[in-house]
């Protein structure tokens, strides 16, 4: 188990490193998107994985990542705002410049991190932890048992969908931040099912494919909501083209929580979880 997901993490660090170069030259908004996805990629697998690798361990990456994560998340932010404003129009005109604005500066904040002695040190020290057989493993739970990826990837699977499904009682008239956190529930849940999706095998698809959709309506409400805080801490809430504009983004919001419940439902529903159950028996 440990040096399976040793190698699962390394390819997961791969995909960030092969990102940072793009974004450093700021040509594509979907560099720092995926580098993004990248670093909670590998939390969400870290966090699996507690009871593998050191403790201490865990907590040192996890802080190095989630570092880095919040300064791409700033850009990330403004740039998921930004595709949704219509440039053409003239009375958008206040809130694009706020917005890019505030792009920039958080830019030259996520460039400062990237090249930064901090981060530096932490890309060093996780490339030799995940590029040394042992490092960091914790003994057996039980003497002389060998920890194999058939024991312990069902079990984490099957909590992160628990942890998730727990959110049913609170779906309906559910708050923003209610929303939010199944959202980010759910998203720990996909990254666990994508961990282990090379011994899970093709048919993972099949439960990848529901939830992915689900977390895609989920990511387009908390998107509002992260455009009405925009415009209110940009000072521009009174501006008219930004009050036309939260008006489409309310409209928007009303036909999404209509898709939400036939989405959760798919996910939610006996079928999913016995295709679920058969991936897991199966690793």
């Amino acid at each position: 188990m440990a040096e399976s997901s040793r190698r699962a993490l390394r390819r997961f660090f791969d995909k960030l490193l092969a990102r940072e170069e793009a974004v450093l030259k700021d040509e594509d908004p979907e560099d720092v998107h995926q580098m993004r996805v990248a670093t909670r990629r590998l939390r969400a697998a870290l966090q699996t994985l507690a009871g593998v690798y050191e403790p201490d361990l865990i907590r040192r990456y996890r802080k190095g990542l989630r570092r880095i994560a919040q300064s791409l998340g700033v850009v990330r932010d403004a740039d998921v705002f930004l595709e949704h404003l219509d440039a053409q129009s003239a009375a958008l005109g206040p809130l694009l410049a706020a917005v890019r604005a505030e792009r920039a500066h958080a830019r030259a904040a996520l460039l400062a991190d990237l090249e930064s002695r901090r981060y530096r040190k932490f890309k060093r020290e996780f490339a030799e932890f995940l590029s040394t057989p042992g490092a960091g493993v914790l003994p057996p739970p039980e003497p002389g048992v060998n920890q194999r990826v058939r024991d312990f990837a069902g079990s984490a699977i099957w909590r992160r969908y628990e942890l998730w499904r727990a959110y049913e009682g609170a779906l309906h008239g559910a708050s923003d931040e209610t929303l939010h956190q199944a959202r980010i529930a759910g998203k720990r849940f996909r990254y666990t099912l994508e961990f282990f999706a090379e011994p899970l095998g093709p048919r993972v698809e099949q439960v990848l494919e529901p939830l992915i959709a689900l977390q895609e309506c989920l990511g387009s409400l908390q998107d509002i909501v992260t455009a009405r805080a925009h415009v209110a801490a940009l000072g521009l809430a009174g501006e008219p083209g930004a009050q036309a504009y939260l008006a489409e983004r309310a409209a928007d919001r009303t036909a999404l929580l209509a898709e939400l419940s036939r989405l959760w439902d798919k996910v939610d529903s006996a079928t999913y979880r016995r295709h679920l159950f058969e991936l897991i028996v199966k690793v």
